[in-house]
């Protein structure tokens, strides 16, 4: 049999979170999320859905929701946001 050879991998931590806090990572985001509420303001009759992005705390992150009275009831019934997440890709 062949010998293995033994491979060490250190993370820098530091970096890791200055790239998952970056501008470039908070865009990204911010893109995707976009896209997400479009989705969903198009199959939805009366929209409503909003999206924001941010880089405080230790990863950046987004998220998509509705502002409009109802929209939780909309929402458990039509699953927008779910069926909106292929557009995030």
């Amino acid at each position: 049999m062949a010998e293995q050879s033994r491979v060490e991998v250190t993370f820098n931590g530091d970096a890791i979170e200055r790239l998952l806090t970056s501008p470039a990572m908070v865009q990204d985001l911010r893109r995707r999320a976009e896209r997400v509420a479009d989705a969903a303001n198009r199959e939805s009759s009366w929209g409503g859905y909003v999206s924001d992005a941010s880089g405080e705390g230790r990863r950046a992150h987004a998220r998509v929701w509705n502002v409009k009275a109802g929209a939780a009831d909309d929402e458990s019934r039509n699953n927008r946001l779910i069926r909106g997440l292929d557009a995030a890709r």
